[in-house]
């Protein structure tokens, strides 16, 4: 299938922070009759297409922030899709970084 602007809008409003399901491309590509690889090739294409791609992303997290904190979904499982998902989480600690500080009067 050819890319259309459409697209665009059509992701936008499907990913649209509501309180239903957790909004997927892959859900959002079989509702609009395409693959999800060709949402990806759109991506790298269409400047456009990609900045909606983020938005998108956006909305994702923060439906599973919201479906956390109001207990629609096991926070448990929120906390490791937000980590995988978009690199949110405790971070490591790397003990042998050090700083030093020096104070001068």
């Amino acid at each position: 299938m050819s890319y259309s602007q459409c697209y665009e809008r059509q992701m936008l409003h499907y990913f649209e922070d509501g309180t239903g399901a957790f909004p997927t491309f892959a859900e959002f590509a079989r509702s609009v009759g395409v693959t999800v690889a060709e949402l990806h090739r759109w991506r790298k294409e269409q400047p456009s297409f990609a900045a909606a791609w983020e938005e998108c992303r956006e909305r994702q997290k923060s439906h599973l922030i919201r479906g956390a904190l109001t207990k629609q979904y096991d926070p448990s499982t929120c906390k490791y899709l937000l980590s995988e998902l978009f690199g949110l989480g405790e971070e490591s600690r790397d003990e042998s970084f050090s700083v030093t500080v020096e104070v001068v009067e």
